[in-house]
């Protein structure tokens, strides 16, 4: 493990130059200084983790409950990390090891065996299994991947914005300060590690090429577009993604209005062939994502929510003030004010008090050039971004006119006015390293800058004295007077001026580690799912089983670890039929956003293959075997447990939906009868019919992320399977012919097979995947194809 801990940052940073090196030899030129700073500006807060081989994140929340509080003092764990971080150790890294664990069997990720009785990977989007940095992580153990993704994830934000800053105009000094705003922004360090991160990192970067495709269209703009939003797509967050196409539209449309007429129909064609080759290049990701998104609960739900809207001026002004005070609802590490939100205090657009001053220069500084309606852009997209986070009235139902943004949750665009702050302070820091600002729109500069030091004092007394945190008052204080104090020299000479510029970078950077640099823990390796005996199962256990944790424990999905199947999970996305068969076996007082389990003598537990529980060692489970204990812990035996794959003695056929589900809960053991969707093979007839079913042997078998079967029927018969039902299973037998799929039990796989002997293969394979696939390679090769062309084209011509 020292080996990779030592290989973990010399690995970032040689893929953060390569980054480098690409943008430095087809977006924008770049310098060693400025690199080198870019390289270093993401260590302020991963480098402690990056540079001694630990792990970034919040991971020692796991030990919060069963099986891993009863080793916590043993590995010395000290108290629980933030809870809003909760994603990070019960979803992201989860989802890392399933993608892992299919690779390693040979397989697409496509399947995630270890949670809801058999998920969706690729098509959730947010395992983001083909996002380039994740790909690379591979070759890192998960817990050091994890810290190399957050340090990565952080680079990207900064060079991104870097780009844009200089794509827009400013000077390499002020695009440097602009970019450590947009690393340093509330939102940008929050979702360090999230799928809506790595999208978010990007946001710069695409407008940068939608600017770019206005300024100059052509291949290189449109190739340069077309990168960008296949990133954010393959990224994971798809909405996020959405809002990459709704701000560059926006942008694009503004800029293209300042340019001659004649040259629109060029910028609009360049620009739609960058978004279709986008398409193209995330195409493996994209058409999965579609295809399960109409399967799911969320699909219908999501359509039919209201648009959001504060409910009172005094809503929409607590939803306002975290992105300008950032201790307006608590400080980290203490309780936040209740919010219809408690990510917003955290996720907002706050870049540090550091940047108001030099963002409202930006603001009365005249640029030069066509930048002079540029920052009444950035101004209006600022204002438009805040209205949404705030959840303005209106404001939501306006952006969703057009679909897909229509069910999408807009108050994420709270990141535009993040984004604008950061430009606009650059223009300012740029403004002002010229020589270009004016004794009056100092004197005014000044006198806002003490306005604004007045009431968020006054905001800041009302709400860290009463939660009794009045320590932080001082320091924010002296933060909000430093610029003040460091923009008032403006007769500088050009030395003094980078001296100060260095000063203001120092202090951004002290200021936004001060007040964020305790949100992610740093964990030793060791304990990051160490190896326990609550989770060791019989090593002679051959047929595929799931276990399940009584309530919190083994939270979900934190099976994966340690490669046990659990029926239980946390997802954004859920199969619309399997939700509909919680009511069977998901205790009803639970927590709404998991599937959590109480009562272990429901019969559905049986069906879903549960062969194992995890409970405190003080609860008894009425009717199954216990098989040992330990500190705090107890392992029970199913004897009701059926097979993964079994013949069910009955069948019926043609029963409605809703009253499936009722004779379903009324079942003593699903092994005496199951309910087919089809009218039941070939046999004639239509309506509710009850057959016998086949008789013969059945044995099931993992392989890879689906099944083997052999099977041996005097007749042909009726099989269940208790994966979800997810489109895209498929059964071929050994002589390739593929059989037909149905389902069963509401949610679940059905196959009929015919008399004989027959050894099927059961594997997850959506033609959507196949399709995205081929279409993805042909962009690839294409583009490979036409690049190699056009280099040895200009090889051939320099020789001649």
């Amino acid at each position: 493990m020292l080996v990779y801990q030592l290989f973990t940052p010399l690995l970032y940073f040689a893929i953060a130059a390569a980054v480098a090196g690409v943008v430095h030899r087809w977006v924008l030129p770049l310098r060693r200084s400025m690199l080198l700073a870019l390289l270093v500006l993401p260590l302020v807060f991963t480098g402690k983790a990056l540079l001694t081989g630990q792990v970034y994140g919040p991971y020692d929340r796991a030990y919060d409950a069963l099986p891993f509080s009863s080793v916590k003092e043993e590995l010395g764990v000290d108290g629980p990390s933030r809870g809003e971080l909760h994603d990070l150790y019960t979803q992201i890294a989860p989802w890392h090891r399933a993608v892992r664990h299919a690779w390693s069997e040979g397989d697409w990720p496509l399947l995630n065996p270890f949670t809801l009785a058999g998920d969706v990977l690729l098509g959730s989007a947010q395992p983001a299994p083909f996002y380039p940095p994740n790909l690379i992580s591979l070759l890192l153990p998960l817990p050091l991947a994890l810290t190399f993704l957050a340090t990565l994830q952080l680079y990207l934000a900064a060079l991104a914005a870097f780009v844009l800053c200089r794509e827009v105009g400013c000077g390499r000094r002020a695009a440097l300060l602009g970019a450590a705003g947009w690393m340093a922004m509330s939102g940008t360090l929050f979702w360090v590690g999230w799928p809506i991160g790595a999208a978010l990192a990007l946001l710069p970067a695409t407008l940068a090429a939608v600017h770019q495709v206005v300024r100059d269209a052509g291949r290189r703009s449109a190739l340069f577009l077309a990168v960008a939003l296949a990133l954010a797509l393959l990224a994971g967050h798809p909405e996020t993604a959405a809002h990459h196409v709704l701000v560059g539209s926006f942008f694009g449309l503004w800029w293209m209005a300042t340019q001659p007429a004649k040259g629109w129909l060029r910028m609009v064609a360049f620009a739609f062939a960058g978004g279709a080759l986008a398409l193209a290049f995330s195409a493996i990701a994209v058409l999965p994502l579609w295809d399960t998104v109409t399967q799911t609960f969320e699909w219908t739900r999501r359509q039919a929510l209201p648009a959001a809207a504060a409910e009172s001026f005094g809503e929409l002004v607590s939803r306002a003030l975290p992105n300008f005070i950032p201790f307006a609802h608590g400080v980290p590490g203490l309780r936040l004010a209740d919010l219809p939100n408690f990510f917003q205090p955290l996720s907002g657009a706050y870049v540090g008090s550091l940047l108001f001053a030099p963002a409202l220069l930006g603001v009365l500084a005249k640029p030069p050039g066509d930048r002079s309606a540029s920052r009444w852009l950035w101004l209006v997209a600022g204002l438009v971004g805040l209205a949404a986070g705030s959840h303005l009235p209106g404001i939501d139902r306006l952006l969703g006119l057009v679909p897909p943004f229509d069910t999408v949750i807009h108050e994420r665009l709270i990141a535009v006015t993040g984004l604008a702050l950061c430009v606009l302070a650059a223009f300012g820091c740029d403004a002002w390293l010229a020589g270009r600002v004016s004794g009056r729109r100092l004197a005014v500069l000044t006198a806002a800058v003490f306005l604004g030091l007045v009431v968020s004092l006054a905001f800041l007394w009302s709400s860290l004295v009463e939660r009794g945190a009045g320590e932080h008052l001082p320091l924010h204080g002296a933060l909000l007077l430093a610029p003040l104090l460091l923009w008032l020299p403006f007769s500088l000479s050009h030395r003094r001026r980078t001296l100060a510029f260095i000063a203001l970078l120092a202090l951004l950077l002290v200021q936004r580690a001060g007040e964020m640099g305790n949100l992610y823990p740093v964990s030793r390796l060791d304990t990051f799912y160490p190896p326990l005996a609550a989770l060791e199962l019989p090593e002679d256990l051959e047929a595929p089983s799931r276990f399940v944790g009584f309530g919190f424990t083994l939270f979900p999905n934190q099976a994966a670890h340690y490669r046990l199947e659990d029926p239980r999970g946390y997802q954004a996305l859920r199969h619309a039929a399997f939700r509909q068969t919680f009511p069977l076996w998901v205790a009803k007082d639970g927590p709404w956003w998991y599937t959590s389990v109480s009562d272990f003598t429901r019969p559905f537990l049986g069906f879903l293959n549960v062969r194992y529980a995890l409970t405190p060692a003080d609860r008894s489970v009425g009717g199954w075997q216990r098989l040992r204990a330990g500190e705090g812990w107890a392992i029970w035996r199913n004897p009701w447990v059926l097979e993964r794959a079994f013949l069910p003695r009955r069948v019926r056929c043609g029963v409605q939906p809703g009253s499936r589900l009722e004779e379903m809960s009324r079942a003593r053991s699903f092994s005496e009868v199951a309910w087919i969707d089809d009218a039941c093979g070939e046999l004639p007839g239509d309506g509710v019919r009850e057959i016998a079913n086949g008789r013969g042997e059945l044995t099931v078998r993992s392989d890879g992320t689906g099944y083997a079967l052999d099977a041996r029927l005097e007749e042909p018969t009726w099989m269940v399977v208790s994966n979800v039902a997810w489109r895209g299973w498929r059964a071929r037998l050994a002589n390739g012919e593929e059989i037909p799929v149905v389902r069963a039990n509401h949610a679940f796989l059905g196959l009929r097979l015919p008399a004989g002997e027959h050894q099927v293969r059961l594997f997850f394979r959506p033609r959507s995947f196949e399709l995205g696939l081929g279409i993805t390679a042909l962009a690839i090769a294409a583009w490979l194809a036409i690049g190699g062309w056009r280099a040895i084209s200009r090889l051939n011509a320099s020789r001649s």
